[in-house]
């Protein structure tokens, strides 16, 4: 363990399961290395949060199909070093660690008991046979797996919803906010462009001539790239 908890944190992810517990949730893993340098986290109700909460369902979905892996992997990490961890940290201690044990023994046998309650389910309502039964659970599951593994992202991560219009309210509507383009290199503008027009051929995009306008920017995350807009002056004028 690093004595610096920011060093450890800022570590680059080498391994599949740093890439699961470094980047797939970045609190958790914030929390966990301040457990295990002996500190305290406490839960406050009354804070303020700048970030941005789900808009869709695909990007709740998404967030939280993050969340599960993540946490299992934080809490694999401190319970394998659960002896360092109650010597170092005295808000935590051994009775602690087997409470968090059995949450991951529940986490993992959940969804398995759930899956065996459908397949009883199925056959006392249907009169099914039990491999009938399990059949009809495991296709629709294993279809599932399948297409978190193989698919591309384009048909998972992005999505488009006409339940909800959001209205950005802001002062001095009568002065748009307009800005040119970051310079970027020709390498970086193709890649900008390749996502634009992915968005667009989704439907999460369209093409506007409107006076108002803001910049983008490409991020790199994990093994793919990230279109973000930067959209502060926009904001320090919203009400």
């Amino acid at each position: 363990m690093e004595n610096s908890v920011m060093k450890k944190y800022t570590t680059v992810s080498q391994e599949p399961m740093h890439y699961v517990q470094y980047d797939q949730g970045e609190d958790r893993w914030l929390c966990t290395l301040i457990l295990k340098q002996g500190l305290r986290v406490e839960y406050s109700a009354a804070s303020d949060a700048y970030t941005h909460s789900p808009e869709i369902f695909n990007e709740f979905y998404n967030q939280r199909r993050r969340w599960v892996p993540s946490t299992i992997a934080n809490i694999f990490d401190l319970l394998s070093d659960s002896e360092m961890v109650v010597k170092k940290n005295s808000s935590i201690s051994r009775p602690y660690i087997f409470y968090q044990a059995m949450l991951m023994v529940g986490t993992i046998l959940g969804p398995g008991t759930i899956f065996l309650m459908m397949i009883g389910a199925l056959v006392t309502v249907f009169d099914t046979g039990i491999w009938t039964s399990f059949l009809w659970n495991f296709i629709p599951l294993l279809a599932f797996i399948l297409s978190c593994v193989y698919l591309k992202q384009s048909y998972q991560g992005l999505g488009r919803t006409s339940l909800e219009q959001h209205v950005i309210i802001v002062t001095d509507e009568d002065i748009p906010v307009k800005q040119r383009h970051y310079p970027v290199s020709p390498v970086i503008q193709k890649l900008l462009f390749d996502e634009l027009d992915r968005m667009i051929e989704l439907g999460v995009i369209e093409p506007s001539n409107s006076s108002w306008s803001s910049p983008v920017t490409l991020v790199r995350k994990e093994t793919k790239n990230r279109l973000c807009l930067d959209a502060r002056k926009v904001n320090a004028r919203t009400m």
